[in-house]
């Protein structure tokens, strides 16, 4: 089928006595539940906020449809409920109108599979109805609602013959007007000039699907129009979980000593950072920057004061985020967390802290 004839860190320091390599802890004292990384998952929406299928019920629906050995108005009643099964519980509304003479037979109410199963069962055509399509499609408008920012599709189920009264082409051309909707086609004609009247109306608009009743017979064609009209799938974002208890994770990344520019090798370290205050964006960050005991207590600090800076920038940098979020502390050798005296202790003591909170 085809649609009108259808159907994403970390700091360096450089070490200038032989290049060792310090690691530096970044503790993220997090006053917010942390979220693990944003997954995106796909969902089923809606394309459309409600539906009318207007079918024809005209003496010409007692034919047979070609071969079939089946009247068109039965064949159309058991297309309507195969389709019926397929529509997703989607919060829609609908309705189920028969022209010829025009007359509701469900009026618009949220959808309820057995309850519409129920009306289309109610579908019957006589004998010696003419169809008067024009007029069927502009008392249809009369009843179809407007709400701003809504869409609404047409099934419009028809053979196309047009016996008596206006032309249908300027009565569907009236509804596009008035309405945000499309019509879609689908189609019992049996001769090339009925056929022609339901394309005319199908051209309208390039929404339109203009579908032969025999080609939905086929369960998986059926299945497409039924998609390409009422649902679609959409990326969903979960919403960031709520402040609540403080957690703390430690981000493991290495600077070369003296230095306090930030490695490629690391950016994504602080990335996950970033990515947290992204999602959280009514949070601050607080950067400190600490030291081992070696040096001097002033060169210390500023070399702590650095590596916050450095940070700092980097987040503003790489990932927009503003600065007014972000104020930096230097601790110097003042708070360790460990032993000066080992190796192991001094690596330890040689961090950035980013103790998150929310704006005041």
């Amino acid at each position: 089928m085809k649609k009108n004839n259808y159907l994403g860190a970390g700091v360096s320091i450089i070490n200038s006595l032989g290049r060792l390599l310090s690691s530096l802890l970044i503790a993220m004292v997090i006053w917010a539940s942390l979220p693990g990384a944003v997954r995106c998952e796909q969902q089923m929406v809606p394309k459309i906020d409600d539906f009318y299928f207007a079918v024809d019920c005209s003496g010409s629906m007692q034919f047979f449809y070609l071969d079939t050995g089946i009247l068109k108005i039965d064949q159309a009643k058991k297309l309507l409920q195969d389709m019926n099964q397929l529509i997703p519980a989607l919060d829609y509304e609908g309705a189920i109108y028969k022209f010829a003479h025009f007359a509701p037979v469900l009026r618009l109410q949220p959808y309820q599979q057995t309850q519409f199963g129920t009306a289309i069962e109610q579908l019957s055509s006589t004998s010696g109805n003419k169809t008067n399509l024009g007029m069927s499609i502009n008392e249809l408008e009369g009843v179809l609602t407007y709400k701003e920012g809504e869409k609404s599709a047409i099934i419009l189920v028809s053979d196309g013959g047009q016996n008596v009264g206006e032309s249908p082409i300027p009565a569907a051309r009236n509804i596009y007007a008035k309405h945000d909707t499309c019509i879609h086609i689908i189609s019992y004609a049996d001769n090339e000039e009925d056929q022609a009247t339901l394309d005319g109306i199908a051209a309208l608009n390039d929404c339109s699907i203009n579908a032969r009743a025999e080609t939905l017979m086929d369960p998986a064609t059926l299945e497409d129009f039924v998609h390409e009209v009422f649902w679609t799938m959409a990326e969903i974002v979960p919403e960031p979980e709520p402040v609540a208890e403080p957690i703390t994770m430690e981000l493991k990344v290495e600077f070369d000593t003296n230095q306090s520019y930030i490695r490629p090798e690391y950016y994504n370290e602080i990335a996950e950072l970033a990515r947290f205050l992204t999602m959280h964006p009514d949070t601050q960050a607080a950067i400190a920057g600490h030291t081992d005991s070696r040096n001097t207590d002033e060169y210390n600090l500023g070399l702590s004061q650095r590596r916050a800076d450095s940070v700092r920038q980097f987040l503003i940098d790489r990932f927009s985020i503003t600065p007014d979020r972000l104020s930096t502390f230097a601790h110097g050798e003042n708070k360790p967390v460990a032993d000066n005296e080992s190796t192991e202790g001094m690596q330890l003591n040689r961090r950035v802290e980013v103790i998150i909170t929310n704006m005041p």
